[in-house]
């Protein structure tokens, strides 16, 4: 039986578990012990807090409990805050789940790592695993490690940069090589040193194999694309020698040409999205010259390492054979003739310069009152890649395109 005192005690509790925990403070307290606690308890009007309650005994000569010294807290507020973080963590971690990404945070000067559970899912670890560096790259795939181990020491650690890279890893449990991205930011102490990296890693295998699906689906298509022009060249030679000398599709056909370099580049994926201008124009340059048996014309490419897509790729070459077939046709003289091609980013720009050392064209020849299907053509493809074209007929014609690379060239 509880003292009366320690009754009345019992019934200010809200709940059942509550009424519970306080007799089984009754009880310590009736051992001689204190206790420290939070429980729901109702006050006098009958509303209701959590309290943080600290209650010692004090004993009478034969060893009862004479009286208490309690001290309660109301921490309602501090309780609330608890179960919103506790909230805010569950969907954190419901949201790392949905979007297979998980988070830790490495103490640089301890060398060791903390990590979320869905980043132990993701690598196929548990808590046992030895969380520091070389447990990390343990996890890298072989193939991978020492470049990210380089990056880590000397990229992000030594430079202070933003880590941000796209590697494989091995998962622990089930021997899967998987993709991930990693990022981390670093933070400094007061003399600059990094002392913290707090990031994400997300596993992204699902995407990388989509991708490749895709480029698999391009480079297809492009081959068809290829196959399906050198066919349209084939019939354009097969009907050029039937009329014999009277139609000439030679300039046609180098233009077909041009753009089956581009789709055989992307067919056989050596293009990685895109087109390498320095050997795609000498291509195309050095086809045109070598056309000539003679041997009369050369061919000079100087060209930055630029590199486009298809959109720009093709009209380039459109353009650099146009204008050498007008070279070969027009341009000869004695002691042979160098047509040249420049191209070079300046800034945001582009500028192509395609010229030759030949006979200088004709008094009066303008770009606007040319009539010719050629240059009507080029004219034509500066304003598609949103450029201006100059021509410069004198003392050797020279054709200057200027035109924007956007973000993605």
């Amino acid at each position: 039986m509880f003292p009366t005192w320690c009754t009345r005690i019992a019934e200010v509790t809200v709940s059942d578990m509550s009424r519970t925990q306080a007799r089984e403070v009754m009880e310590a307290l009736g051992r001689g012990e204190s206790w420290t606690g939070d429980f729901a308890v109702r006050r006098r009007d009958g509303s209701e807090f959590c309290a943080l309650v600290t209650d010692s005994p004090i004993l009478a000569a034969d060893g009862s409990v004479e009286a208490i010294v309690g001290i309660s807290t109301d921490i309602t507020e501090r309780r609330t805050a608890i179960d919103e973080l506790a909230r805010r963590e569950a969907i954190l971690t419901e949201a790392q789940e949905v979007a297979n990404f998980g988070h830790y945070v490495f103490d640089i000067p301890g060398g060791r790592w903390t990590h979320s559970r869905q980043l132990d899912t993701i690598f196929g670890i548990g808590g046992e695993y030895p969380a520091d560096v070389e447990g990390w790259l343990d996890l890298v795939h072989p193939d991978h490690r020492d470049g990210m181990r380089r990056y880590l020491e000397e990229r992000v650690i030594g430079n202070g940069e933003f880590f941000d890279r796209e590697y494989m890893i091995v998962n622990q449990r089930t021997g899967e090589s998987r993709w991930v991205h990693g990022r981390g930011r670093l933070e400094f102490d007061a003399s600059g040193a990094p002392v913290t990296m707090l990031g994400t890693i997300r596993d992204i295998t699902d995407v990388r194999r989509r991708e490749e699906r895709l480029r698999n689906v391009v480079r297809e298509t492009n081959h068809r694309v290829k196959n399906n022009l050198m066919m349209v060249g084939s019939l354009l030679a097969l009907k050029q020698r039937a009329t014999g000398d009277g139609l000439d599709f030679s300039d046609i056909r180098r233009q077909l040409e041009a753009i089956m370099q581009v789709h055989d580049l992307l067919s056989r994926g050596e293009a990685g999205g895109g087109i390498a201008l320095p050997q795609y124009l000498a291509g195309i340059a050095g086809a045109a010259v070598s056309s000539v048996r003679s041997g009369q014309f050369r061919a000079a490419v100087e060209v930055d390492e630029i590199v486009v897509g298809a959109d720009v790729a093709v009209p380039l070459g459109i353009v650099v054979n146009e204008l050498a077939t007008n070279t070969l046709k027009y341009g000869g003289r004695d002691g042979g003739t160098t047509f040249t091609v420049r191209c070079r980013r300046d800034g945001g720009v582009c500028i192509l310069t395609v010229a030759n050392d030949g006979p200088p064209l004709p008094e009066g020849t303008s770009l606007e009152g040319s009539g010719t299907l050629g240059l009507s053509l080029v004219n034509a493809i500066a304003r598609q890649l949103a450029g201006t074209l100059v021509l410069r007929p004198t003392p050797y014609p020279e054709f200057v395109l200027t035109f924007p690379l956007s973000e993605s060239r």
